[in-house]
């Protein structure tokens, strides 16, 4: 019976290899989907630096022709300045982050010529209700591979013990033999006798190898059951951390967007303020540093919600 238990085992094997290479691939998908993402988000803050570069030069401007009017301070103009060479910097970071993604992007997707993130985007919405993420953990391919782990530990236990049972050998052989004065005998000329043969044989001391054997099996079945155990926890814990990080993350894309709009407008009124001289430009650089950080803030959102979805598709072994 041991060739029996170790084809179940084998077969075990074969469905957990199966299962290993699901979760590989999905964990290299999950690796190159971050550095796709990286590459969109150093685009959009590349296009928020040049938003940044516009608006600066535009209050250099206002500021220069307020200088000459008589209407501002030399310190405003400065201050312009200041806040333009700063724009610039942030642009020329956000160009060199840019590059780096796209040679990231490029090694791992293993290829020597330049490479970028295309649009569109594809961070919509997740078309599963929330409550059925744990179940379909509990068949991520994580979990499955536990399971098959698990079936191969208990067929090698099983065949463990089939060395406490006996060897039955049965063989069977029949010839012929006669004589005469010809080289070749012909098929009348012989007489043929068959034998049957049956032995068994069971070992009755194998220096404690079958007891070592059925110990080891046991605590490799004990260890399979809690590594199952523990990956149906960890995909419970998973799927609850996940899910939490996108519903989060699409929050937060929703704040932000309205920030930035807000953000945008607060701007546009503090400069036709500064204009009329209704404002200082220290409230216009304020309201321009409220608008970097809400981008910035915005830009960051939408890549932990692309990044929250990837690592879902990982944990289920599914695309969404």
């Amino acid at each position: 019976g041991q060739r029996l238990f170790d084809l179940t085992g084998a077969k075990s094997d074969v469905r957990s290899s199966r299962s290993n290479e699901v979760l590989q691939r999905y964990g290299v998908q999950l690796s190159v989907k971050q550095t796709f993402f990286d590459v969109l988000a150093a685009r959009e803050s590349e296009e928020a630096a040049l938003a940044q570069v516009e608006q600066a030069e535009q209050q250099m401007k206002s500021a220069t022709l307020k200088l000459k009017t008589s209407t501002a301070t030399k310190s405003d103009s400065l201050r312009s300045v200041i806040q333009l060479n700063n724009a610039r910097l942030a642009l020329e970071q956000a160009r060199v982050d840019l590059g780096t993604a796209n040679a990231s992007l490029a090694r791992v997707v293993g290829v020597n010529e330049a490479v970028t993130a295309a649009e569109p985007d594809s961070a919509a919405g997740v078309p599963v209700p929330d409550a059925d993420y744990v179940s379909l953990a509990h068949d991520g391919p994580a979990v499955r591979q536990a399971e098959s782990d698990l079936t191969g530990a208990r067929a090698a236990r099983s065949a463990a013990w089939t060395n406490y049972l006996p060897s039955i050998t049965a063989s069977f052989s029949r010839s012929g033999s006669g004589s005469g004065d010809r080289v070749m005998f012909g098929g009348d000329d012989l007489g043929y006798s068959g034998t049957l043969r049956l032995s068994a044989s069971l070992p009755l001391f194998d220096q404690f190898g079958r007891e070592s054997q059925v110990v080891q099996t046991d605590v490799a079945l004990d260890i399979a059951n809690a590594a199952l155990s523990d990956a149906r926890l960890a995909a419970r814990e998973n799927a609850t951390r996940y899910v939490g990080a996108l519903r989060t993350a699409e929050r937060r894309v929703a704040v932000q967007t309205a920030s930035v709009e807000s953000a945008t407008e607060d701007l546009r009124v503090q400069q036709l303020r500064y204009s009329h001289g209704e404002s200082t430009l220290l409230d216009v650089l304020t309201s321009q540093t409220q608008l970097n950080d809400a981008r910035a803030a915005l830009i960051r959102a939408r890549y932990d919600q692309r990044v929250a979805r990837a690592q879902l598709e990982a944990l289920i072994g599914r695309d969404l």
